[in-house]
């Protein structure tokens, strides 16, 4: 009789995890004009944001850049605590110039698969390095001015004394941010009864050996 627990819960615990639907906050989308602003001699550019609630993971980010040296731009994500950057969570690329996607004239969406685990509440970095380090240049596809559409963070740079807003506060990138969440799945009732009999099916052969 324990060997059938024994296998139930065994089955019980080797259930696969499943991710719920996407968290995505978006700001790709509305852009629809040229609004930008020159980011020429930069090592950083980038967007701060705010992990929403009830995720666990950050799948992807885009950010929008007219790339005008051409250069191989890596991603990057970084901790934030407000006021300068902490650890490097996620480096990758190099995404070559133009990015990805056409956004607008020549404005390109920059994106990155992170798959990176995260906390809710906590500050994040999502920005643009040149592959190899140094410089780039181009302009910023940035919202907010003169209010802030995303409360949750800002558009900064790195001229080379390290993240900051040269605006003040309220600017905001064109970016996107897509998480979710891993939650276990239920087992479903073919596969409960499956283990059922397979569990029964071994006993029964014990027993007759015995």
């Amino acid at each position: 009789m324990k060997s059938i627990y024994c296998i139930l819960a065994m089955g019980m615990i080797a259930v696969p995890a499943a991710f719920a639907g996407p968290t995505v906050i978006d700001y790709v989308t509305p852009f629809t004009s040229s609004n930008g602003v020159s980011a020429n001699g930069v090592y950083q550019v980038g967007q701060t944001i705010t992990v929403p609630t009830g995720v666990s993971e950050l799948d992807s980010f885009s950010l929008v850049f007219y790339d005008a040296l051409g250069v191989a731009l890596d991603g990057v994500v970084e901790n934030w605590n407000g006021s300068a950057a902490g650890s490097t969570l996620f480096t990758g690329g190099p995404v070559a110039s133009p990015g990805s996607t056409q956004v607008l004239g020549g404005y390109f969406a920059f994106t990155y698969n992170t798959a990176i685990a995260v906390t809710p509440g906590t500050q994040l970095f999502l920005g643009l390095v040149a592959d190899g380090g140094g410089t780039f240049g181009g302009n910023v596809a940035w919202f907010g001015y003169p209010g802030n559409l995303y409360s949750g963070g800002n558009l900064l740079f790195n001229t080379g004394g390290g993240l900051s807003s040269v605006f003040g506060v309220g600017e905001d990138m064109a970016f996107s941010a897509s998480f979710d969440t891993v939650t276990p799945d239920a087992p479903e009732p073919g596969s409960i009864g499956l283990m059922v009999a397979g569990a029964l099916a071994m006993a029964f052969g014990r027993r007759r050996i015995r």
